[in-house]
């Protein structure tokens, strides 16, 4: 699958989302909307404001993540937004088809590009 200019702009684009976040509206509100909201109850959600909250493996050490994609019931794409905070990783992932499994996807490639030891946000 190749993908137009067009194409790759807007999964630019995307990407640059996550990171122009804090920026636009503030570390806390960035924050706020990345922490994992709680139950009555105390259990934890796993969702914070409208970001899907987990822990991945990324060159081997647990990593948190925040994400957000299109449900496969959409007609005609799917799209991932997955950004990785303490290691300044966004990874942006569209697809022109109902069915793809864009957070798996998403999830390969920012394997790709974590590197063992290495924090790309702050070197």
């Amino acid at each position: 699958m190749s993908m137009n200019r067009r194409e790759i702009w807007l999964a630019l684009i995307a990407g640059a989302i996550g990171l122009l976040l804090a920026a636009i509206l503030g570390l806390w509100a960035y924050t706020l909307l990345q922490t994992p909201h709680r139950l009555a109850s105390g259990e934890e959600t796993g969702y914070g404001l409208g970001w899907e909250l987990e822990t991945h493996p990324l060159a081997g050490q647990p990593t948190r993540m925040a994400g957000h994609g299109s449900k496969e019931a959409f007609i005609g794409g799917t799209t991932y937004l997955m950004t990785f905070p303490e290691r300044g990783l966004v990874v942006a992932v569209m697809a022109n088809m109902s069915f793809a499994d864009t957070k798996s996807i998403a999830l390969n490639v920012a394997q790709a590009f974590a590197e063992p030891g290495r924090s790309p946000a702050r070197q």
